[in-house]
């Protein structure tokens, strides 16, 4: 243990695997195993190959390594690979899926999201928290965060489902009003998850594509001087990203209070008969 940490310390990545590796295949029962196959983790996450964790083959056996790697180090290639191969299990593929799912929104990647919707179960819609017993659909992801029916801002300003708005998103990703339902999703109960997600993707990302951020629409939407309801809605929105406590929850950067003030004063001044306008009282 002691020699192989000195290699990982040294910077000798390549002797350092080829040094746990000889161990793993000369280790003696279970404990061993685990503990040179935790050594190894961190090369194979490196590398990219899923190969590596799934499968009768696999050099990672442990059920605890190989779902870290789906959840946190796999990137959209392992991921797919991991869903579409005949080695996986059927909890890898929907844990894999699910992963797709959710890390391709969060960064914008709408084609590759379009493409693992259409391998949802049909009953995605029962694959969801128990919110009494704290337990999911047949112990498998929840899904139905993805069964999202839209939603209606103003008769005017209408938010189709999830896969139809991605479907629209891939085609025109700078729509204002498209993005803006998508903020949408990301404030409803099945969108919860997706700021969590956020966070952890701007310290780890693994995959491309630049991170989603409803505060940065809202914003967009009111330096692009839009209609006046979707600029007061953006306005409205921006504003309420620091209620209650003045901390910013749409992922966006943060701005000074003064700015807030000017939003407050921009609505209050040039929307004021909106029901946004006159249920605001505060810019926090």
């Amino acid at each position: 243990m002691l020699k192989g940490r000195i290699l990982e310390e040294l910077g000798q990545t390549q002797n350092a695997q080829q040094y746990w590796e000889g161990w793993l295949s000369h280790s003696k029962g279970v404990e061993q195993r685990g503990l040179f196959e935790l050594m190894l983790y961190p090369h194979y996450a490196q590398q990219q190959s899923a190969n590596l964790f799934i499968g009768s083959d696999a050099k990672i056996k442990q059920a605890s390594l190989q779902k870290s790697f789906i959840e946190n180090e796999a990137n959209e290639k392992s991921l797919m690979q991991i869903v579409q191969s005949k080695a996986s299990s059927t909890d890898q593929k929907n844990l894999a899926l699910y992963k797709t799912l959710q890390k391709s929104l969060v960064h914008q990647n709408f084609k590759l999201f379009n493409q693992a919707f259409v391998l949802l179960p049909q009953d995605a819609a029962k694959y969801k928290y128990d919110s009494e017993t704290y337990q999911n659909y047949k112990n498998q992801p929840p899904f139905s965060d993805f069964i999202w029916a839209g939603t209606k801002i103003t008769p005017q300003m209408q938010c189709p489902d999830l896969f139809s708005l991605t479907q629209k998103l891939e085609n025109s990703p700078q729509d204002l009003k498209l993005r803006l339902c998508l903020g949408e999703y990301a404030r409803s109960p099945q969108g919860y998850n997706i700021s969590y997600v956020t966070a952890l993707e701007k310290e780890t990302a693994r995959f491309q594509g630049a991170i989603f951020a409803r505060g940065q629409v809202y914003k967009d939407i009111i330096k692009s001087n839009s209609v006046p309801d979707l600029e007061a809605y953006a306005l409205y929105r921006s504003i309420m990203c620091y209620s209650p406590s003045g901390m910013n929850d749409c992922q966006d950067a943060e701005v000074e209070k003064s700015t807030r003030k000017q939003w407050f004063d921009h609505i209050k001044r040039d929307y004021p008969s909106t029901s946004w306008a006159q249920s605001l009282k505060y810019y926090w």
